[in-house]
């Protein structure tokens, strides 16, 4: 969830529209501010929320002339645990930066429940608002005419409308007034103001936080209100009763998600009805939100896209790969199902970050990519794309380069895996149960700094590689690089010994997860 409001939610959904939510609440403000096509302004708003709400969606690519990103590197491998630090005392320790992180993500998740719990507040609200017309509508009493229906009760405060609804106070049931108050509500269901204002309470729970929002949405009723005076005085010919009328009525409380006749600020209402009506030529001035709309769109919906041709790309990746047979296409740690000329279908040649061939693979290595069962005399190519939020070099400690070309080199013996593929990276990770902090816990309780590594003042990080199994238990920990001391023999007794871990799954199954853990012995002071 952390994840998803802080990253796709916030960046991607949330900056776009709030800011420009605020650009067109100045430019409206600037531009439209005493116009007199209400009809016009009304639509204007209405089609900039749309905007803004679809303007995260959109995705318009930008040609340039840059090549495949990243060029030729090593493929990285986003599985690895944050490095842990076992004190000379005993003490267990996560790094300054992963504690930083964790801290982060900490604080992250109360905001997102803080920013769900006032969404939720606005959302009851409006349940609880539409309760109270409800209720209205049970207890007072009901005329249905051929356009709307009319709900008459004394525990209306003021006349307003909902959808086709229409409230009056029971004490203008019998007067003169009555027929004044329904012309200006029926404009509001007549052009179905209830609508715009639907939108925008959506919106204004969505974006609380935004004053620019309240703002609009004040602009907007304030627009319905102009709207429906101009109508009602069409047929009132005596325009100055109506403004009293406006004046004695100013103060009326309203249901929320309703149009009230009297909605405030009336001062602005009746000055715009004594405004010269402004001339036809004047609508050009909205043809000023065009370049605004352009402008906007270019800033949060466009995307680079390098002019990379198919043929060109393949010519790079194959003039790397071996010249007959078809090799082994990882991409993302995941076995391509297809030949490297395929490659595309799986992923754009803009996307891919490095490639890396091997032309040969020591049993380790095997076993570490996940290729037990398959043909591997032509090679395999390693693709990364940069989608992927993999950053550790995970190749790093069983491959070295030579005369340019990645090479592996000696490493410990391979795993015994006679159970079946073991993925190097899945669709939902493995997780430790109760997370990085019960792992810290579970390892401050169980693991030991050597004696004979402290005696001899031995210290360094002991990287473990092991296998989360189907059922979650861990299997097959061996050591990938050690230090001596009993230091390495400490490591892989701790992890062998853990808990059941949240098994991995790729496509909804579970599988067998390749994971590896940095574990740091230190002599210096205990953890801060």
């Amino acid at each position: 969830m952390s994840t998803f409001f802080t990253i796709d939610f916030w960046n991607t959904f949330m900056l776009p529209s709030a800011l420009s939510l605020a650009v067109f609440y100045l430019f409206y403000k600037a531009i439209v501010r005493n116009d007199t096509h209400f009809k016009i302004r009304r639509f204007t708003i209405l089609g900039f929320l749309v905007f803004a709400m679809v303007l995260p969606f959109l995705n318009f690519q930008m040609p340039t002339n840059a090549g495949v990103g990243g060029g030729w590197g090593v493929l990285n491998m986003p599985i690895q645990l944050p490095i842990f630090t076992v004190f000379a005392d005993g003490n267990v320790g996560v790094d300054a930066v992963e504690t930083q992180r964790i801290a982060s993500l900490q604080m992250i998740n109360i905001l997102v429940w803080i920013y769900l719990a006032i969404v939720l507040f606005f959302v009851i609200r409006g349940i609880v608002g539409i309760l109270r017309l409800a209720s209205f509508s049970k207890n007072g009493k009901r005329l249905e005419t051929t356009s709307e229906t009319i709900i008459t009760s004394p525990d209306i405060p003021t006349a307003f409308s909902f959808f086709n609804t229409v409230y009056i106070p029971e004490k203008w049931e019998d007067s003169d007034e009555k027929d004044m108050v329904l012309t200006h509500e029926r404009v509001h269901v007549k052009q179905k103001h209830s609508w715009d204002l639907m939108l925008m309470e959506v919106i204004c729970a969505v974006q609380f936080f935004n004053p620019f929002v309240w703002l609009l949405k004040r602009e907007m009723r304030l627009n319905h209100e102009y709207l429906a005076d101009t109508e009602t005085l069409k047929n009132n010919k005596n325009p100055e009763s109506y403004f009293q009328f406006l004046l004695q009525e100013i103060v009326g409380r309203q249901p929320i998600l309703a149009h009230s006749l009297h909605y405030s600020p009336i001062k602005n209402r009746i000055m715009m009805q004594l405004t010269k009506p402004a001339k036809v030529l004047n609508q050009v001035r909205y043809l000023a939100f065009i370049p605004v709309v352009l402008a906007l769109t270019f800033l949060f919906a466009c995307q680079e896209n390098p002019e990379v041709e198919k043929d060109e790309f393949l010519s790079e990746v194959l003039s790397a790969a071996p010249v007959v047979g078809n090799p082994i296409v990882i991409i993302d740690g995941v076995v391509f199902d297809g030949t490297i000329r395929e490659i595309d279908a799986m992923t754009p040649p803009q996307n891919i970050e490095s490639v890396t061939v091997l032309r040969t693979l020591t049993d380790d290595l095997i076993n570490r990519l996940g290729l037990h069962n398959l043909n591997i005399e032509h090679g395999v190519i390693l693709i990364t794309t940069k989608s992927s939020e993999n950053q550790t070099d995970f190749l790093s400690e069983v491959l070295v380069e030579r005369g340019g070309e990645f090479v592996p080199q000696r490493v410990d013996p391979p795993i015994e895996d006679p159970d079946g593929l073991v993925y190097i990276l899945v669709e939902d990770s493995p997780g430790f149960p109760g997370g990085v902090e019960a792992m810290q816990k579970f390892l401050r309780d169980n693991i030991r700094y050597p004696v004979e590594a402290r005696d001899k003042g031995i210290q360094g990080v002991v990287v473990v590689a092991f296998v989360i199994e189907r059922d979650g238990r861990i299997s097959n920990a061996r050591v990938l690089r050690g230090i001596g001391g009993g230091a390495d023999e400490e490591a892989v007794r701790v992890i062998s010994m853990m808990p059941n871990w949240t098994p991995g799954k790729q496509g909804g199954r579970p599988v067998r997860v390749q994971f590896s853990m940095p574990i740091r012995f230190t002599l210096a002071g205990e953890t801060e």
